[in-house]
């Protein structure tokens, strides 16, 4: 049963209103209809159907979040957003492999950083081609 408070993970850039990998926590319920506070700061009702189809429910996972646990320094706002999407990241992981980054041993990690590095790099060549 969904009620109020309970946290969900969007997986989909499909909604305008809500970002990918964000974490949402639920505002109100009626009917098939479930409220969380959008992307813009509005209340926004989303389908019983869009919400199994298109978030993940948290409570339902052996994911926890704690936020109490964290500390955010408030003051610096970047390190703030970094943090928060760190920790998003971890969540989505978990979701999509199955572990956790400390218990993966089967990946290739240094192939994995020389291909993100590889597409940084075309990033800033792009940008750089539009000065």
């Amino acid at each position: 049963m969904i009620k109020k408070g309970d946290k969900y993970l969007c997986k989909t850039s499909y909604f305008n209103n809500f970002i990918e990998t964000n974490i949402y926590e639920v505002k109100d319920v009626k009917g098939n209809a479930i409220a969380f506070i959008d992307a813009f700061n509005n209340l926004h009702y989303v389908d019983l159907e869009d919400l199994q189809t298109d978030f993940t429910d948290l409570n339902l996972h052996k994911i926890e979040v704690k936020e109490a646990e964290i500390v955010i320094p408030k003051n610096d706002p970047i390190v703030s957003s970094v943090m928060f999407q760190l920790a998003q990241r971890s969540i989505l992981g978990q979701q999509k492999y199955g572990t956790t980054l400390e218990d993966n041993n089967t990946d290739d990690f240094l192939e994995h950083l020389k291909q993100e590095l590889m597409d940084a790099i075309l990033y800033i060549e792009k940008l750089q081609s539009k000065k």
